[in-house]
């Protein structure tokens, strides 16, 4: 019996033995598997929010209660994808998200706390009920500029903890960072009941003085280094840089409406916009670039969005003569494609000589206008920010 347990003994483990040299001589017989190969490229950068096919959602009857997502999508592709509503605490406002960095940020609010996200993940919070006004990202930190509801003014933070506030200075421009300064705008009330209107840089109250007594500043913006600023005298509107002026409407018969500042940063150019009316009430929108007029449209135009980049302007607004969407490029005219209209205040940018705007169809579905292209997505919904950013994906295979 002994002899016939060591023979079977034996038996298995040379059976065994085969076995093992059989299953590795297979595995050295395979084609190993290669890692996938990526890359990371500049791309364009949208956050969209998506709704059931056929919701009214200009109207949006169930908010916070309807099933929609909140998504972060190049042109092709989805890259991050969020339920919407009061369940996930999350909301579809386009004032509580934004790209900043490639990446997705999104606030909400209780008269607890403010809790702000980064692609889904709980980031900072702050206490109390805040809305942020505008985001950067500098040297691997973020600051955020917003308005706590319970005592108005600013709130400052870097990384969530509060840099510089005030009850008092109201924001009238985004944070930037400009020649290495963190900047905005903002306007008090003075003891006199008159206006008082500062640059907040780094943190700190720079007061602006009042040009004379008869003039009051409009509008201002700090970039380039240099401050900007519209003032109105009596019916006349003129643009300051720094102490140099320049008079851009004297005529007392006419009436203007301020508009805003934008800032070439290729360039290092500022351009104003507002909109004259005569004596008659023939409108005009008009736009000035470092205080000389370079474009003017009549017949009556408003402006819902515009920008500028390398010396190439591009204006969206609505012809109110025609009731047709316009878009302005290099003072040239055209029309949108009837049934194609933006949202609000558009988001556009010009990237690599192109121009992008976030449009909607007469389905109310998303669309993206690419230099007179369009491309229709397959979601019922609205892109509301753009922006440019690292995405990375796999390297296309070559023949």
């Amino acid at each position: 019996m002994r002899r016939l347990f060591m023979l079977a003994t034996a038996l298995l483990l040379a059976a065994g033995c085969d076995l093992v040299d059989i299953i590795r001589e297979t595995k050295d017989n395979e084609e190993p598997k290669r890692p996938i190969e990526t890359e990371t490229v500049e791309a364009l950068l949208m956050s969209a929010v998506s709704y059931p096919e056929g919701y009214d959602w200009r109207q949006d009857e169930y908010y916070g209660e309807v099933p929609c997502s909140l998504m972060l999508m190049t042109e092709d592709s989805v890259l991050l994808s969020r339920p919407v509503g009061d369940l996930y605490c999350t909301a579809s406002d386009i004032d509580m998200h934004r790209i900043v960095g490639g990446r997705l940020y999104d606030d909400w609010s209780t008269d607890e706390e403010t809790v702000v996200r980064c692609d889904g993940e709980v980031a900072y919070s702050m206490y109390g009920r805040e809305m942020i006004i505008s985001m950067t990202e500098q040297g691997g930190c973020m600051y955020s500029l917003g308005y706590p509801k319970d005592k108005g003014g600013y709130v400052l933070r870097k990384d969530g903890k509060i840099i510089s506030q005030s009850s008092e200075i109201l924001p009238t421009t985004p944070m930037m960072m400009d020649h290495g300064v963190l900047s905005f705008t903002g306007v008090s009330t003075d003891g006199e009941g008159g206006t008082q209107w500062c640059i907040v840089e780094n943190g700190k109250v720079v007061p602006v003085d009042h040009p004379s007594s008869s003039a009051r500043i409009v509008k201002m913006l700090r970039a380039g280094g240099r401050r900007h600023k519209a003032i109105m005298s009596r019916q006349s509107l003129f643009i300051a840089i720094d102490n140099e002026t320049f008079f851009i409407g004297l005529n007392p018969t006419d009436s203007y409406e301020p508009g805003d500042f934008l800032y070439d940063g290729y360039r290092g150019e500022c351009y104003f916009d507002a909109v004259k009316t005569n004596c008659l009430g023939e409108k005009e929108y008009l736009v000035w670039k470092d205080g000389e007029l370079v474009y003017s449209y009549t017949g009556g135009f408003r402006k819902v969005s515009w920008c500028v980049a390398d010396g190439e302007l591009c204006i969206l607004g609505l012809d109110q003569s025609t009731g047709k969407w316009m878009i302005v490029r290099n003072e040239m005219a055209g029309e949108l494609k009837p049934g194609l209209r933006p949202l609000g205040s558009a988001a556009m940018l010009i990237y690599d000589k192109v121009l992008y705007i976030a449009l909607v169809d007469e389905n109310d579905d998303a669309v993206l206008w690419k230099d007179g292209i369009t491309k229709n997505f397959s979601f019922h919904g609205f892109i509301d920010h753009l922006a440019i950013g690292d995405v990375t994906r796999p390297v296309k295979a070559t023949s």
